[in-house]
């Protein structure tokens, strides 16, 4: 029997995601940026990886087309195998590429007209990540990832710019899982995704993300809340 309430619970998680950034993208215009605007789209299944074992101790590698969506939409609804203690998760380096990927495709449009880019022969500056979004749920629903997807919070992105995009570019795009930590509110960690043109690297995000771990019957954090900064530079969308 399919979890129809598992899957009501993740299409209402993304919605509300979408129409969040939606809402913050009004209020932004510039390269250097600590939220993005994510548009689900359908993007179709690629080869698959060049490499990959269940515990995904090497690099996966997409030529192309990214990882198909609906089934990582799946497997984010499967809980977590095995018992490990909150405070004793570690979270594996794990890494994905996708090589050759164009920049320019109807769902770049929709996109522009959603996120109320302006036409124009230079990408929104959040377009890398939208390209890179099948590679970050593909990584958080692996074997290997020991969190489960549902029960994570994401705190902030901070995108940097190199250089402008120009629409038809064709990229590299890596994204790497580091930096975990632990706060007072319990385990963060980053998405880290670069895209390269032309072996350069011009463009690159941190998307960091929070597990709650509780510290204990009726103790809560003080810390406040993080506020949306921005950054201006001389770099253009």
């Amino acid at each position: 029997m399919p979890d129809l309430a598992g899957f009501a619970r993740l299409s209402s998680y993304i919605r509300a995601y979408q129409a969040t950034d939606a809402q913050l993208y009004q209020k932004l215009a510039t390269p250097n940026i600590k939220s993005h605007c994510h548009q689900d789209m359908h993007m179709d299944a690629g080869p698959g990886p060049t490499k990959e074992n269940a515990t995904m101790s090497a690099p996966l590698v997409y030529h192309h087309t990214p990882p198909a969506l609906l089934p990582l939409y799946g497997k984010a609804l499967l809980p977590k195998s095995g018992k490990n203690h909150p405070e004793a998760v570690q979270i594996p380096r794990l890494e994905a590429s996708l090589l050759g990927v164009t920049t320019d495709s109807s769902a770049l449009r929709d996109y522009m007209k959603v996120c109320s880019f302006q036409p124009g022969t230079r990408l929104p500056v959040t377009w890398p990540h939208i390209l890179a979004f099948p590679l970050h749920l593909k990584l958080l629903t692996e074997p290997a990832f020991p969190l489960p997807l549902l029960g994570l919070v994401h705190l902030r992105n901070s995108i940097t710019q190199h250089r402008p995009l120009a629409a038809g570019e064709n990229l590299d795009l890596k994204v790497i899982l580091d930096n975990q930590k632990r706060t007072d509110r319990g385990l963060e960690f980053d998405l880290v995704t670069e895209a390269r043109a032309s072996g350069r690297l011009i463009w690159e995000e941190v998307s960091t993300n929070l597990f709650r771990i509780t510290n204990g019957p009726g103790k809560t954090s003080t810390k406040p809340k993080p506020e949306l900064e921005t950054e201006k530079t001389g770099a253009s969308r």
